[in-house]
């Protein structure tokens, strides 16, 4: 319970502190929001996310909520978790961008009576993106990581961790508003 309370906290903060950087740097509306929707598949399975985005000339940070899809957390309550973010673009200016990735995704899945689980996955990835239209992209990155999962065990009555490297896919759609 701590643990996810810290990390929660740190991704949090992380990520305002982004925003804050971002809103200091807004000289002359460079500022780009945009809201973007992904598909992922990594160690936590099929995922599917909503995040909102901030950019600042190459940079982006964005985070939001997503759901894990995979049938091994069906039977929990609430597969639920956060995905959060940030890339460097290279050329921001292209209709074929390339970037490099930092995920963060965390998930939570529980059952009545027991602590709740939690999983942690970081990346390091490359991405390609096309703007299709003005403000309109799709894109998709490669990636590999680490993940660090907490279960609790019925049988033994305590909780195990473990971890280990990780790939990640990830297709994206995105908009940002100028």
């Amino acid at each position: 319970m701590r643990c996810k309370k810290v990390w929660s906290g740190l991704v949090l903060g992380m990520w305002l502190i982004g925003l804050q950087w971002a809103g200091a740097q807004s000289v002359g509306g460079q500022i780009r929001p945009g809201v973007s929707m992904f598909s992922s598949f990594s160690y936590s399975g099929l995922n599917l996310g909503l995040t909102v985005d901030v950019a600042y000339k190459g940079i982006q940070v964005y985070a939001g909520p997503k759901i894990a899809l995979s049938r091994s957390y069906t039977l929990a309550n609430g597969p639920w978790g956060l995905a959060c973010g940030g890339n460097y673009t290279f050329n921001p200016g292209d209709r074929l961008r390339h970037s490099v990735h930092f995920d963060y995704f965390w998930t939570y899945f529980g059952r009545k009576g027991y602590p709740g689980d939690h999983l942690h996955e970081f990346f390091a990835s490359y991405g390609l993106s096309y703007r299709v239209v003005k403000g309109f992209y799709v894109g998709n990155t490669l990636g590999l990581g680490f993940y660090e999962e907490s279960g609790w065990l019925d049988l033994q009555q305590t909780r195990r961790h473990f971890s280990g490297y990780n790939g990640l896919v990830k297709v994206l759609l995105g908009y940002e508003f100028n």
